[in-house]
């Protein structure tokens, strides 16, 4: 008979270790914020429909060293990255953290430049939640199958030899990039005989003539998502869609078009800007103005002061690029508000990408300060005079501008659970 039989009623034998592990498995005490849509989830499962203090987790701390557990609620951007760093290194030892959702595990469908591709290459995870997002009842059952996993850690020498064999494991698994697939994929679009003609040329032919004509064609799309160099497995490979312009449209325009497109044309030749005006055009009953780039400031200056005009308010600038438009591939969209007229029109202004240089107009509309450093960034547009451009998204140090079309797709290897999955430059293409 064991020890137990010779104890009086009331007594427990028990290990160090296991009342240790129930007593933390009992008291887990969040961390306080959420990065995404999982945060509303998260919300929910503390109110009282899902009650999470019924496991002892009454309260979400608002203080980091307060705090053990950190629930990654969502996608974490590469600027969140040293924050989210910070707050687990601020939060007391024994600590666990739970990845919540596809983003915050693996980066989710958000893989690219921005997002850090699942949130272990910065803290470690000791539990993945899968959901986009996932419900209350995925994450009270995660949360469960962690207190099972505390109550069951060991301690000392006995955790230091558990932590080696688990990474002895990891490290002798098959990444899944190495996993064994189809010997060969077929690409009916892709794959041609060499006596075939170049498929762009062919495509170009295919254009109708009269559309020629009436816009210019600046290039071919092939397939849904623009990549060529790997099997379709969209089913769009074949789509062919001509890349157009609109060719400058022919007065009367009808309304009040044709009042501001002749008050700009009078202003203009007043203030002798010459052909500071390349094109106009009207589509949908909107007009949009194209400018030379050496005229801007001026043309600018006129559309906030001159009475019939009167565009006091501009909403900011966009950034476009155009790969095959050769010579002015980089293309910077401003949007323009008569608050006195109740007008709206655009600004388009167009540089190469040999000398992405616009001048800035925040002397003349100072909201613009902030979208043209964002048209830096993402673009590399240079707007000359601009009191500070610098990234505004981006890290100062990154290499450059990501929403380029000539950007690769990058991304980091994403390592889970021993395995890893390749970044996007790297996998099989969807056309």
């Amino acid at each position: 008979m064991g020890l137990e039989e010779k104890l009086p009623s009331g007594v427990l034998l028990t290990t160090v270790e296991g009342v240790a592990g129930y007593m933390r498995k009992a008291s887990f005490w969040p961390a306080t914020f959420g990065l995404a849509c999982c945060a509303i989830e998260m919300m929910t499962t503390g109110a009282p429909r899902y009650d999470l203090a019924r496991f002892g987790m009454e309260v979400f701390r608002a203080s980091p060293r307060q705090a053990d557990l950190m629930i990654v609620a969502g996608r974490v951007s590469q600027k969140m990255a040293p924050v989210l760093r910070q707050i687990y290194d601020q939060m007391a030892e024994p600590k666990w953290v739970l990845a919540m959702g596809v983003c915050a595990s693996s980066g989710g469908m958000f893989n690219n430049y921005a997002i850090v591709q699942g949130v272990d290459h910065i803290v470690p995870v000791d539990m993945y939640l899968p959901g986009c997002p996932p419900r209350p009842e995925m994450l009270i059952d995660a949360i469960l199958k962690l207190h099972d996993q505390v109550q069951h850690t060991k301690l000392g020498v006995n955790r230091l030899a558990e932590i080696e064999a688990h990474e002895e494991v990891a490290l002798n698994a098959l990444p899944t990039s190495q996993l064994e697939g189809p010997d060969e994929v077929s690409d009916p679009v892709n794959d041609q005989a060499p006596d075939q003609p170049d498929s762009s040329q062919a495509d170009l032919e295919q254009v109708d003539a009269s559309a020629q004509t009436a816009r210019e064609v600046i290039g071919v799309r092939r397939g849904m998502f623009g990549v060529s160099d790997a099997g379709d497995t969209s089913g769009y490979g074949g789509l062919v869609t001509p890349t157009v312009m609109p060719q400058a449209s022919e007065g009367p325009f009808g309304g009040w078009l044709d009042e501001v497109a002749n008050a700009l044309r009078e202003a203009v030749d007043e203030a002798s800007l010459g052909d500071a005006i390349e094109k106009i055009v009207v589509h949908r009953g909107e007009i949009t103005f194209f400018i030379r780039r050496e005229q801007l400031l001026a043309v600018a200056k006129l559309l906030r002061d001159e009475e019939a005009l009167r565009f006091e308010f501009c909403a900011g600038v966009n950034g476009v690029h155009y790969l095959e438009d050769e010579g002015r591939e980089l293309h910077a969209v401003y949007h323009l508000l008569s608050m006195t007229h109740n007008r709206r029109i655009r600004l388009e202004v167009t540089c190469p990408d040999a000398d992405p240089h616009i001048p800035s107009v925040v002397s003349v509309y100072p909201t613009n300060d902030w979208h043209e450093r964002e048209a830096f960034d993402f673009f590399g547009i240079i707007f000359d005079g601009h009191p500070a451009l610098t990234r505004i998204q981006m890290p100062d140090d990154w290499p450059g501008h990501p929403q380029r079309k000539d950007y690769p797709l990058g991304g980091i290897d994403v390592e889970y659970k021993g395995g890893t999955v390749p970044s996007p430059d790297k996998r099989r293409s969807y056309n």
